[in-house]
C-alpha cells in the first residue's frame, strides 16, 4: 500500500486543544465530591527536574523493580534484573549476540526500550541490547507488559520497559571492584552531589573477561549521568546522556558431540544480492570490534500554574557496530564483514492539566526520525600483495519518520480509576538496496529507485482500577498497537537494486485481568490473566538459502502470571514469579521459538544483624524450540528440505540454575561473593548455543 504522505493539519492541531478543553469541562467535577477526595487536593509545590508533578497514577498495571531489589540479586545488567520477571523471557539467540526482552511471547522486536524518556535505537533488527546498561546507574525499572500510556508511544505491540537512571543529591562517592570466574574483571565508579540549584550524578564502569567458552572474550567501557538544574521556583532542565563502546566475540555453536556448527547463511544482512542470501554462510568466530551505543537527552519542564505543566523532551540514541565473521574452515583466507549505523532523534512535548481535584489531562505531540545504514563486504586475502582488501561492496539505507499526537484522561472517582487514551501516528519510510558491481556488470541491469511507503494507524487504550477493600484490588486494561516491519523484513523477497514492501505492519490487541490481594498475615499475591491477537504476523521463514518474511494473518497468545511475597519478619522475605504462555504459531503448529511455556523463580532475601545480607533464587525455564537464525530469534523457521538438518528448528529440555549472594557490610565497605549458576547446570540457551557454568565472583564497594 502506498500513500500520499500523512502530516497534521490545522484542523488537528485545533482539534487537540478543544480536546483538551472538553475534557476539562466534561469530567469536572462538583464541589461536594471533590470534598469526598481530600488526598486526591493536594499540590506539590516542588518542581521535579526530571518529570512533570502532576501526574497521576495511572490505572494501566505495570511492574516496577526497584534499586534496592537489583542490588540484592547482584544483577550486573538490565537483562539479568529482567529476566526472573514474570511474562518476560530473556534470549541472546540473535544474529548480534544481544540479549533482547520478548514480553507475553511477542518477539523480541516489539518491546520498546527507554532510558530516562529516550527511546533506544531499535533501527535494524529491531532489537536493544540490554546486556549494554549497567545496573549500577539504574534507579528503577517499569515495565509495561499489554497496553502502555499512550506517551510511551503506540508502536510497542509487545510491551515497554522503562528505565529510570540514578540522579544526584546527597553527597556521595562509590569506588566498587570485583574478581570472578574467566579471567573477569569489573571496575566501577560513581559520584553525586548537589546543592539547592544543581544536583549530578555520574558513573563509569569497566569489564573485561576472557569468555566461559573459546572465542567469548570481552572488553566494555560505559560512561553515564545526569544533571539537573532547577532554573527559578517554576522551571528546571535535565541533561542526561551515556556512551558505551566494547569488543565482544559472539559464542560459536556446539552440537552434542562438540561439533562446531557454522552459520547457516541466510538472514543477517539487508544489503546483500538477492537479499539475504548466503552472506555469512559457513562462518564461525563472529565478533563485534567495535561495538558502541549511546544516548542523550534533554528535559525542560515548566510549572505554568497551580494546575497546568508544561514538558519538553529532546533526545537521541544511536549504535554503531562493525561485524567480523571468519569462514570455516578457511581461517586464514577469507573473512566477511558489516558496517552497520543505526539511530534515533525526535523530540516529545507533554502537557498535563489537572482539571479537577480527581481528574488529569495529558495530551503531546511527537516527531521521530530513525536512520540505518548498513555496508556488506568480504575481506580476502591477496597472496600477490600479501593483505586483505575489501570487495563486493553491497550498501543499503533506510530511513523512517513518524509524526503522532496523544490525548490521555485519568478519573479518580472514589475506588475506582481509569484510563482513557488515544495516539494518532503517521509514518513514513524509504528503503534502497543498492547493488554491488558484479550485479551492475550483469546485461540489462537498470537502476531502479529505492521505496517509499506511509501509513497511519489510530490507537485507543484503557486501563481500569478498582479497590474492592483495604486488601483487594481488580485491575484490566485493553490497548491497540502496531510494529512496522523492520529493513530486512520489507526488503523480502527483493532483486537486486530494488525492493518490494511484500509485508504489512503487525497490529495487535492487547488485553489483560487480574486481581491483587494481601491477605491478613501480609502474603501479597497478584494474579493477571493475558490475551495477546496479533494480526499480520510477521514470520520467517527459509527459502533455498534465503530468508523470506511473510504475514501470518492472526496469531493469539494467552496466558496468566503470577507474583507471590511474603515478608515472614524484618530479616526474612521470600518471592515467587510464575509465568504460563501459550504462544502457538497456526502455521508451524507449536509455540513460537525461544518462548517457553512454563517459567518460574522463587527465593528468599535475608537481612540478618551486624550488616550480613544473603540473597537466593531458584529459576526454572521450561523446554522451548530454538533454530539457529540470522534474525532476531523468537519466530520459528519452517525452511525448505535443501536446508541443512543442523539449521531447523531444535527442542531444547527444560533446566533449573540457582543463583546466591551473599553481601556482608562493614562501616563505609561492602563484601560479597555472588554465584551464578551455582549448581554448574549444563544446558542450552539456544539452539547449540551452551550456556555459561558456574561463575563465582568476589568483589567490594568503598563509600566516602
Amino acid at each position: 500500500m502506498r500513500t500520499k504522505r500523512t502530516k497534521m493539519t490545522r484542523q488537528q492541531r485545533l482539534a487537540i486543544a478543544v480536546g483538551c478543553l472538553l475534557f476539562s469541562n466534561w469530567w469536572h467535577v462538583p464541589p461536594a465530591l471533590a470534598e469526598e477526595q481530600p488526598d486526591n487536593t493536594v499540590i506539590t509545590e516542588e518542581v521535579d527536574v526530571t518529570d512533570t508533578r502532576l501526574q497521576e497514577r495511572q490505572a494501566i498495571k505495570k511492574t516496577e523493580i526497584t534499586a534496592a531489589e537489583i542490588k540484592a540479586q547482584g544483577a550486573e545488567t538490565a537483562a539479568q534484573v529482567l529476566e526472573k520477571a514474570a511474562g518476560l523471557t530473556v534470549s541472546s539467540n540473535n544474529m548480534q549476540g544481544k540479549a533482547a526482552v520478548s514480553i507475553r511471547g511477542s518477539d523480541a522486536n516489539n518491546t520498546k526500550v527507554f532510558v530516562d524518556g529516550v527511546p533506544l535505537s531499535p533501527v535494524g533488527d529491531g532489537v536493544v541490547d540490554l546486556s549494554s546498561i549497567p545496573a549500577d546507574s539504574i534507579e528503577k525499572i517499569e515495565v509495561f507488559k499489554g497496553a502502555a500510556p499512550v506517551q510511551y508511544g503506540s508502536d510497542a505491540a509487545g510491551g515497554v520497559i522503562y528505565i529510570t537512571t540514578k540522579k544526584g543529591g546527597k553527597q556521595a562517592a562509590t569506588v566498587s571492584t570485583a574478581v570472578g570466574s574467566w579471567n573477569t574483571l569489573r571496575q566501577n565508579a560513581s559520584v553525586s552531589g548537589g546543592t539547592e540549584k544543581v544536583d549530578y550524578f555520574f558513573n563509569y564502569k569497566h569489564e573485561t573477561t576472557d569468555g566461559y567458552t573459546w572465542n567469548t572474550e570481552k572488553k566494555a567501557r560505559f560512561y553515564d549521568g545526569k544533571l539537573g538544574l532547577r532554573l527559578n521556583d517554576s522551571a528546571s532542565l535535565s541533561l542526561f546522556g551515556s556512551y558505551a563502546r566494547k569488543y565482544e566475540e559472539l559464542p560459536d555453536r556446539y552440537d552434542a558431540n562438540g561439533v562446531m556448527i557454522t552459520n547457516p547463511g541466510s538472514g543477517g544482512t539487508i544489503g546483500n544480492p538477492s537479499n539475504t542470501k548466503g552472506f555469512w554462510y559457513r562462518t564461525g568466530m563472529l565478533r563485534l570490534d567495535p561495538a558502541t551505543e549511546w544516548r542523550g537527552g534533554l528535559a525542560y519542564n515548566q510549572r505554568l500554574g497551580d494546575s497546568s505543566d508544561l514538558k519538553l523532551t529532546l533526545y537521541k540514541s544511536a549504535e554503531n557496530k562493525s561485524m567480523t565473521a571468519t569462514h570455516i574452515p578457511e581461517t586464514i583466507t577469507v573473512m566477511g564483514g558489516q558496517e552497520s549505523a543505526a539511530s534515533v532523534r525526535g523530540y516529545q512535548l507533554e502537557h498535563t492539566i489537572k482539571t479537577s481535584p480527581v481528574n488529569t489531562v495529558l495530551w503531546g505531540y511527537n516527531k521521530e526520525t530513525r536512520r540505518f545504514d548498513q555496508d556488506t563486504a568480504w575481506k580476502g586475502y591477496y597472496v600477490e600483495y600479501d593483505r586483505f582488501e575489501w570487495a563486493c561492496f553491497v550498501p543499503a539505507r533506510y530511513r523512517y519518520d513518524s509524526r503522532s499526537y496523544f490525548l490521555q484522561d485519568t478519573l479518580k472517582l472514589g475506588k475506582l480509576t481509569t484510563t482513557l487514551g488515544y495516539r494518532d501516528n503517521a509514518v513514513e519510510d524509504y528503503l534502497r538496496m543498492d547493488p554491488n558491481q558484479d550485479a551492475i556488470d550483469l546485461a540489462g541491469y537498470k537502476p531502479i529507485p529505492g521505496v517509499t511507503t506511509s501509513r497511519t494507524f489510530k490507537n485507543p487504550v484503557a486501563g481500569f482500577s478498582y479497590a474492592v477493600n483495604d486488601r483487594t484490588d481488580l485491575h484490566a486494561s485493553i490497548g491497540k498497537s502496531f510494529r512496522y516491519p523492520q529493513p530486512a523484513e520489507i526488503a523480502s523477497g527483493a532483486t537486486v537494486g530494488t525492493t518490494l514492501p511484500l509485508v504489512k505492519p503487525e497490529q495487535t490487541l492487547n488485553r489483560d485481568l487480574g486481581v491483587a490481594y494481601t491477605t491478613p498475615d501480609g502474603l501479597q499475591l497478584d494474579v493477571t490473566y493475558f490475551n495477546k491477537k496479533v494480526t499480520d504476523k510477521i514470520q520467517s521463514r527459509t527459502v533455498i538459502g534465503q530468508t523470506m518474511f511473510e504475514n501470518l494473518p492472526e496469531v493469539t497468545m494467552t496466558g496468566f502470571e503470577v507474583g507471590v511475597s511474603k515478608k515472614f519478619s524484618d530479616q526474612l522475605k521470600a518471592f515467587a514469579q510464575v509465568t504460563y504462555t501459550s504462544a502457538e504459531n497456526p502455521k508451524a503448529g507449536r509455540q513460537v521459538n525461544d518462548q517457553p511455556k512454563y517459567k518460574y523463580s522463587v527465593g528468599m532475601n535475608y537481612t540478618g544483624s551486624q550488616g550480613l545480607k544473603a540473597y537466593l533464587a531458584l529459576n526454572y525455564v521450561g523446554s522451548r524450540f530454538s533454530d539457529f537464525s540470522n534474525g532476531t530469534g523468537n519466530n520459528p523457521n519452517d525452511p525448505d528440505p535443501s536446508v541443512p538438518p543442523e539449521f531447523r528448528s531444535v527442542s531444547l529440555p527444560a533446566y533449573a540454575s540457582v543463583d546466591f549472594m551473599l553481601t556482608k557490610e562493614l562501616k563505609n565497605r561492602e563484601y560479597y561473593i555472588k554465584f551464578n549458576n551455582l549448581l554448574d547446570k549444563k544446558y542450552y540457551s539456544g539452539a547449540y548455543l551452551i550456556a555459561p557454568g558456574r561463575y563465582v565472583e568476589f568483589g567490594t564497594d568503598i563509600k566516602f
